[in-house]
């Protein structure tokens, strides 16, 4: 407080955090898994949404 004089104690409002939900499947063959992910995304308050409200993700790895 000696070096920050205008700190102040108590709650603050959030000011970022997302919660993401959504599905995921999966396909593996031998050497090669290949995945799909697919959701929606809210923001912390559950009342707004974020610019991108749904997100997706396609992944592929190979094992050696």
């Amino acid at each position: 407080r000696e070096n920050h004089p205008g700190i102040r104690d108590g709650w603050y409002v959030p000011t970022a955090g997302n919660f993401s939900y959504g599905m995921q499947a999966g396909f593996s063959a031998r050497k090669l898994d290949v995945y799909l992910k697919a959701g929606k995304v809210v923001s912390q308050n559950f009342r707004t949404t974020p610019l991108f409200p749904f997100y997706g993700e396609l992944g592929c790895t190979v094992r050696l």
